[in-house]
Protein backbone atom coordinates (compact mmCIF):
# COMPACT_ATOMS: atom_id res chain seq x y z
CA UNK A 1 0.00 0.00 0.00
CA UNK A 2 1.53 3.44 -0.92
CA UNK A 3 2.33 5.88 1.48
CA UNK A 4 -0.89 7.77 0.25
CA UNK A 5 -3.21 5.61 0.48
CA UNK A 6 -1.78 4.37 4.26
CA UNK A 7 -2.34 8.25 5.51
CA UNK A 8 -5.84 8.61 4.03
CA UNK A 9 -6.60 5.97 6.05
CA UNK A 10 -5.09 7.24 8.98
CA UNK A 11 -7.21 10.79 8.47
CA UNK A 12 -10.51 8.51 9.22
CA UNK A 13 -9.59 6.69 12.14
CA UNK A 14 -6.76 8.77 14.13
CA UNK A 15 -10.20 9.96 15.92
CA UNK A 16 -9.72 6.42 17.87
CA UNK A 17 -6.54 7.84 19.58
CA UNK A 18 -7.80 11.13 19.95
CA UNK A 19 -11.20 10.34 21.37
CA UNK A 20 -8.72 8.47 24.61
CA UNK A 21 -7.13 11.60 25.65
CA UNK A 22 -8.88 14.97 26.06
CA UNK A 23 -6.85 18.41 26.26
CA UNK A 24 -4.70 19.41 29.10
CA UNK A 25 -1.58 21.25 29.75
CA UNK A 26 1.69 19.91 28.79
CA UNK A 27 5.33 20.19 29.94
CA UNK A 28 8.31 18.74 27.59
CA UNK A 29 10.97 17.52 29.28
CA UNK A 30 12.82 20.74 31.09
CA UNK A 31 11.31 23.96 30.76
CA UNK A 32 10.57 24.86 27.93
CA UNK A 33 8.26 28.15 26.74
CA UNK A 34 7.33 29.92 23.18
CA UNK A 35 8.05 33.50 23.35
CA UNK A 36 5.77 35.62 21.56
CA UNK A 37 7.30 38.07 18.70
CA UNK A 38 8.25 41.14 20.96
CA UNK A 39 11.55 40.89 21.64
CA UNK A 40 13.88 40.98 24.95
CA UNK A 41 10.93 41.87 26.89
CA UNK A 42 9.39 38.85 25.57
CA UNK A 43 10.45 36.53 28.08
CA UNK A 44 8.23 38.37 31.11
CA UNK A 45 5.08 36.99 29.51
CA UNK A 46 5.91 33.60 27.99
CA UNK A 47 3.49 32.24 26.00
CA UNK A 48 3.49 28.16 25.92
CA UNK A 49 1.82 25.46 23.82
CA UNK A 50 -0.78 24.51 27.26
CA UNK A 51 -2.57 27.73 26.22
CA UNK A 52 -3.78 26.41 22.34
CA UNK A 53 -5.62 22.55 24.40
CA UNK A 54 -9.08 23.18 24.17
CA UNK A 55 -11.57 22.97 20.92
CA UNK A 56 -12.87 26.52 21.62
CA UNK A 57 -9.35 27.91 21.49
CA UNK A 58 -9.09 26.82 17.39
CA UNK A 59 -9.93 29.31 15.19
CA UNK A 60 -10.95 28.70 12.15
CA UNK A 61 -8.06 30.38 10.77
CA UNK A 62 -5.73 27.76 12.04
CA UNK A 63 -7.72 25.98 9.46
CA UNK A 64 -6.09 28.23 6.45
CA UNK A 65 -3.27 30.18 7.31
CA UNK A 66 0.28 29.43 5.97
CA UNK A 67 -0.99 27.07 2.86
CA UNK A 68 2.41 25.98 2.79
CA UNK A 69 1.76 23.62 5.66
CA UNK A 70 -1.02 21.86 3.68
CA UNK A 71 0.97 21.38 0.18
CA UNK A 72 4.09 20.20 1.81
CA UNK A 73 2.02 17.75 3.65
CA UNK A 74 0.31 16.59 0.29
CA UNK A 75 3.62 16.21 -1.41
CA UNK A 76 5.07 14.33 1.02
CA UNK A 77 1.70 12.34 1.40
CA UNK A 78 1.00 13.68 4.86
CA UNK A 79 -2.38 14.02 6.10
CA UNK A 80 -2.72 17.78 6.38
CA UNK A 81 -4.39 18.31 9.51
CA UNK A 82 -2.14 16.49 11.31
CA UNK A 83 1.14 18.35 9.59
CA UNK A 84 -1.31 21.43 11.00
CA UNK A 85 -1.65 19.95 14.59
CA UNK A 86 2.20 19.42 14.89
CA UNK A 87 2.52 22.83 13.71
CA UNK A 88 0.03 24.40 16.98
CA UNK A 89 1.71 22.30 18.68
CA UNK A 90 5.14 23.88 17.89
CA UNK A 91 4.27 27.23 17.81
CA UNK A 92 0.73 28.18 17.94
CA UNK A 93 0.97 29.03 14.03
CA UNK A 94 3.37 31.71 14.93
CA UNK A 95 6.70 31.38 12.62
CA UNK A 96 8.65 33.37 15.10
CA UNK A 97 7.83 31.34 17.78
CA UNK A 98 10.86 29.93 19.82
CA UNK A 99 11.21 27.11 22.49
CA UNK A 100 14.01 27.41 24.90
CA UNK A 101 15.07 25.11 27.44
CA UNK A 102 16.69 25.90 31.05
CA UNK A 103 20.10 23.89 32.21
CA UNK A 104 18.56 20.80 34.12
CA UNK A 105 19.83 17.38 35.18
CA UNK A 106 19.40 15.22 31.79
CA UNK A 107 18.65 18.16 29.52
CA UNK A 108 19.78 16.87 26.78
CA UNK A 109 18.21 19.78 24.46
CA UNK A 110 20.14 22.22 26.67
CA UNK A 111 23.44 20.95 25.64
CA UNK A 112 22.48 20.59 21.98
CA UNK A 113 20.94 24.15 21.64
CA UNK A 114 21.99 27.30 20.52
CA UNK A 115 22.90 30.48 22.53
CA UNK A 116 21.18 32.67 20.40
CA UNK A 117 19.82 32.86 16.89
CA UNK A 118 19.74 35.71 14.50
CA UNK A 119 17.17 35.82 11.98
CA UNK A 120 18.57 36.68 8.98
CA UNK A 121 15.93 38.52 7.55
CA UNK A 122 15.67 40.61 10.35
CA UNK A 123 12.13 40.01 10.99
CA UNK A 124 11.81 37.80 14.16
CA UNK A 125 13.96 39.18 17.01
CA UNK A 126 12.85 36.07 19.60
CA UNK A 127 16.47 34.31 20.22
CA UNK A 128 18.15 36.79 21.87
CA UNK A 129 21.17 36.03 23.77
CA UNK A 130 20.66 34.54 27.06
CA UNK A 131 21.85 36.03 29.88
CA UNK A 132 24.68 33.88 31.98
CA UNK A 133 24.21 32.27 34.91
CA UNK A 134 26.67 32.43 37.92
CA UNK A 135 28.89 30.38 36.44
CA UNK A 136 29.07 31.53 33.00
CA UNK A 137 26.65 29.37 31.29
CA UNK A 138 23.63 30.29 29.19
CA UNK A 139 20.78 30.41 31.46
CA UNK A 140 18.65 29.26 28.83
CA UNK A 141 19.60 27.78 24.94
CA UNK A 142 17.19 27.25 22.12
CA UNK A 143 16.39 23.79 20.42
CA UNK A 144 13.19 24.82 18.73
CA UNK A 145 12.72 27.47 15.82
CA UNK A 146 9.76 29.06 13.97
CA UNK A 147 6.54 27.27 12.73
CA UNK A 148 7.32 23.60 12.98
CA UNK A 149 9.68 24.01 15.83
CA UNK A 150 12.85 22.05 14.39
CA UNK A 151 16.20 22.14 15.44
CA UNK A 152 18.29 23.58 12.27
CA UNK A 153 19.89 26.83 12.43
CA UNK A 154 19.84 29.62 9.68
CA UNK A 155 22.15 28.97 7.15
CA UNK A 156 24.29 31.66 8.67
CA UNK A 157 25.53 29.74 11.26
CA UNK A 158 26.26 26.35 8.92
CA UNK A 159 29.47 25.41 8.31
CA UNK A 160 31.21 27.45 4.92
CA UNK A 161 31.49 23.81 3.46
CA UNK A 162 27.47 24.08 3.53
CA UNK A 163 26.74 27.90 3.17
CA UNK A 164 26.11 29.48 -0.15
CA UNK A 165 28.76 32.13 0.38
CA UNK A 166 31.12 29.68 1.14
CA UNK A 167 31.96 32.15 4.40
CA UNK A 168 32.05 30.01 7.80
CA UNK A 169 28.89 30.23 10.00
CA UNK A 170 28.20 31.68 13.24
CA UNK A 171 28.74 28.32 15.38
CA UNK A 172 31.81 27.55 13.34
CA UNK A 173 33.10 31.13 14.32
CA UNK A 174 34.28 33.00 17.24
CA UNK A 175 34.24 31.69 20.98
CA UNK A 176 35.59 28.58 21.03
CA UNK A 177 32.13 27.08 22.88
CA UNK A 178 30.36 27.56 20.12
CA UNK A 179 32.45 26.05 17.67
CA UNK A 180 32.52 23.28 20.16
CA UNK A 181 28.49 23.13 20.45
CA UNK A 182 27.87 22.92 16.53
CA UNK A 183 30.18 20.39 15.68
CA UNK A 184 29.04 18.06 19.05
CA UNK A 185 25.33 18.50 17.12
CA UNK A 186 26.83 17.41 13.88
CA UNK A 187 28.68 14.53 15.77
CA UNK A 188 25.09 13.60 17.48
CA UNK A 189 23.34 13.40 13.53
CA UNK A 190 22.40 16.99 13.15
CA UNK A 191 24.29 17.82 9.83
CA UNK A 192 22.07 15.20 8.15
CA UNK A 193 18.85 17.87 8.78
CA UNK A 194 21.19 20.67 7.65
CA UNK A 195 21.63 18.79 4.40
CA UNK A 196 17.72 18.42 4.20
CA UNK A 197 17.17 22.10 5.23
CA UNK A 198 19.83 22.83 2.17
CA UNK A 199 17.77 21.09 0.03
CA UNK A 200 14.79 23.14 1.59
CA UNK A 201 16.41 26.10 0.82
CA UNK A 202 20.24 26.86 0.21
CA UNK A 203 19.43 29.99 2.51
CA UNK A 204 17.31 28.32 4.75
CA UNK A 205 16.10 29.91 7.50
CA UNK A 206 13.74 28.50 10.50
CA UNK A 207 11.59 31.75 11.04
CA UNK A 208 11.21 31.59 6.88
CA UNK A 209 7.31 29.79 7.10
CA UNK A 210 8.17 28.14 4.06
CA UNK A 211 11.12 26.85 4.64
CA UNK A 212 9.89 25.73 8.11
CA UNK A 213 7.56 23.87 6.53
CA UNK A 214 8.92 22.13 4.14
CA UNK A 215 12.00 20.67 6.57
CA UNK A 216 9.07 19.91 9.27
CA UNK A 217 7.14 18.05 7.38
CA UNK A 218 9.95 15.98 6.14
CA UNK A 219 10.89 15.02 9.26
CA UNK A 220 7.46 13.88 9.85
CA UNK A 221 7.19 11.84 6.57
CA UNK A 222 10.70 10.13 7.85
CA UNK A 223 9.53 9.76 11.14
CA UNK A 224 6.30 8.49 9.72
CA UNK A 225 8.65 6.11 7.61
CA UNK A 226 10.56 4.96 10.39
CA UNK A 227 6.91 4.05 12.82
CA UNK A 228 5.79 2.17 9.67
CA UNK A 229 8.95 0.03 10.30
CA UNK A 230 8.58 -0.42 13.91
CA UNK A 231 4.64 -1.17 13.51
CA UNK A 232 5.02 -4.12 10.91
CA UNK A 233 8.07 -5.44 12.49
CA UNK A 234 6.37 -5.90 16.00
CA UNK A 235 2.87 -7.15 14.63
CA UNK A 236 2.84 -10.38 17.18
CA UNK A 237 3.72 -8.11 19.86
CA UNK A 238 0.98 -5.50 19.45
CA UNK A 239 -1.12 -8.51 19.09
CA UNK A 240 -1.90 -8.05 14.93
CA UNK A 241 -4.16 -4.93 15.47
CA UNK A 242 -6.72 -3.98 12.32
CA UNK A 243 -5.89 -1.27 10.02
CA UNK A 244 -7.31 1.32 11.62
CA UNK A 245 -5.69 0.71 14.98
CA UNK A 246 -2.43 0.40 12.91
CA UNK A 247 -2.91 3.94 11.75
CA UNK A 248 -3.31 4.96 14.96
CA UNK A 249 -0.26 3.63 16.40
CA UNK A 250 1.87 4.27 13.34
CA UNK A 251 1.00 8.46 14.22
CA UNK A 252 1.38 8.22 18.16
CA UNK A 253 5.36 6.42 17.20
CA UNK A 254 6.26 8.97 14.30
CA UNK A 255 4.87 12.20 16.23
CA UNK A 256 7.20 10.67 19.29
CA UNK A 257 10.08 10.73 16.49
CA UNK A 258 9.48 13.90 15.28
CA UNK A 259 9.81 15.28 18.84
CA UNK A 260 12.77 13.52 19.51
CA UNK A 261 11.72 11.62 22.71
CA UNK A 262 10.79 8.16 20.43
CA UNK A 263 14.14 6.28 20.91
CA UNK A 264 12.54 3.67 23.03
CA UNK A 265 9.37 2.71 20.60
CA UNK A 266 11.03 -0.52 20.23
CA UNK A 267 10.67 -1.08 24.02
CA UNK A 268 7.30 0.22 24.09
CA UNK A 269 6.04 -2.43 21.23
CA UNK A 270 8.39 -5.27 23.03
CA UNK A 271 6.77 -4.75 26.69
CA UNK A 272 3.11 -3.75 25.89
CA UNK A 273 3.49 -7.12 23.68
CA UNK A 274 5.14 -8.93 26.78
CA UNK A 275 2.82 -7.33 29.46
CA UNK A 276 -0.33 -7.82 27.98
CA UNK A 277 -0.98 -11.18 28.30
CA UNK A 278 -0.20 -11.23 31.67
CA UNK A 279 -4.01 -10.68 32.54
CA UNK A 280 -5.29 -11.72 36.30
CA UNK A 281 -6.77 -14.51 34.87
CA UNK A 282 -3.41 -16.18 33.03
CA UNK A 283 -1.58 -14.98 36.09
CA UNK A 284 -4.37 -17.38 38.52
CA UNK A 285 -3.49 -20.00 35.95
CA UNK A 286 0.04 -19.44 36.63
CA UNK A 287 0.44 -18.75 40.01
CA UNK A 288 2.22 -22.62 41.10
CA UNK A 289 4.31 -22.09 38.17
CA UNK A 290 5.71 -18.55 39.60
CA UNK A 291 5.58 -16.75 36.55
CA UNK A 292 8.24 -14.14 36.58
CA UNK A 293 6.08 -11.50 34.78
CA UNK A 294 3.21 -12.19 37.26
CA UNK A 295 5.23 -11.71 39.67
CA UNK A 296 6.10 -8.56 38.59
CA UNK A 297 2.29 -7.99 38.04
CA UNK A 298 1.59 -8.36 41.86
CA UNK A 299 4.01 -5.17 42.30
CA UNK A 300 2.23 -2.58 39.77
CA UNK A 301 -0.81 -4.39 38.06
CA UNK A 302 -2.04 -1.69 36.06
CA UNK A 303 0.58 -1.95 33.82
CA UNK A 304 -0.41 -5.32 32.78
CA UNK A 305 -2.82 -7.31 31.07
CA UNK A 306 -3.62 -3.76 29.07
CA UNK A 307 -5.56 -4.46 25.35
CA UNK A 308 -4.60 -1.15 24.23
CA UNK A 309 -0.87 -0.01 22.83
CA UNK A 310 -1.35 3.74 23.15
CA UNK A 311 -3.20 3.52 26.84
CA UNK A 312 -0.28 1.46 27.84
CA UNK A 313 2.27 3.76 27.21
CA UNK A 314 0.75 6.89 28.21
CA UNK A 315 -0.08 5.07 31.53
CA UNK A 316 2.92 2.95 31.74
CA UNK A 317 5.65 5.19 30.21
CA UNK A 318 5.02 8.50 30.62
CA UNK A 319 2.23 8.86 33.94
CA UNK A 320 4.68 6.19 35.83
CA UNK A 321 5.29 6.88 39.30
CA UNK A 322 2.97 10.01 39.46
CA UNK A 323 1.01 10.25 42.12
CA UNK A 324 -2.68 8.28 42.28
CA UNK A 325 -4.50 11.40 42.13
CA UNK A 326 -2.73 13.13 39.27
CA UNK A 327 -4.24 9.74 36.65
CA UNK A 328 -7.74 10.35 37.64
CA UNK A 329 -9.92 11.08 34.41
CA UNK A 330 -8.23 11.67 30.89
CA UNK A 331 -8.33 15.85 31.75
CA UNK A 332 -5.38 15.26 33.34
CA UNK A 333 -1.86 16.61 32.51
CA UNK A 334 -0.33 14.48 29.67
CA UNK A 335 3.07 14.58 31.21
CA UNK A 336 5.05 15.03 28.26
CA UNK A 337 3.18 12.74 25.78
CA UNK A 338 4.05 14.62 23.31
CA UNK A 339 2.13 12.07 20.63
CA UNK A 340 -1.41 12.12 23.08
CA UNK A 341 -1.19 16.22 23.04
CA UNK A 342 -0.80 16.38 18.98
CA UNK A 343 -3.71 13.79 18.54
CA UNK A 344 -5.93 15.40 20.73
CA UNK A 345 -5.45 18.85 19.10
CA UNK A 346 -5.95 16.77 16.06
CA UNK A 347 -9.43 15.67 17.15
CA UNK A 348 -10.40 19.39 17.98
CA UNK A 349 -8.80 21.00 14.56
CA UNK A 350 -10.47 18.35 12.71
CA UNK A 351 -13.64 19.45 13.68
CA UNK A 352 -13.10 23.48 13.56
CA UNK A 353 -11.54 22.57 9.66
CA UNK A 354 -14.77 20.73 8.49
CA UNK A 355 -15.98 22.04 5.34
CA UNK A 356 -13.42 25.00 5.28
Amino acid sequence: MSRKTRDTKLKTTIIVIAALTAFGSWKADADQNQVGKRGPAAHAQRKTTANITSAAALSPEFCKRYPALDDYALSRGLDTILVRAVAITESGLDPCAVSRVVKAPGQGCYKMGYDFVPDPESVCNNAFESPAQPDGAPMWRYCGLGLMGTTEPPYTFWPADLAPDGKTGAYNYGASKRQQLFLEAQLSGRLSFLLDARACSAQFNPFNPNHSACLGTDKLAKAMDEARRLVDGGMAALDYPDMGTTGTITAYLALHGYHGDGAGAQAWITGFGRQRRQTQGFCDRKTGKKDPVCAERGRDPSCYGADDFVSFVRGCVFRKGQPATALQGDAGALYGDYGSKVLSLYKGLEKTCKGK
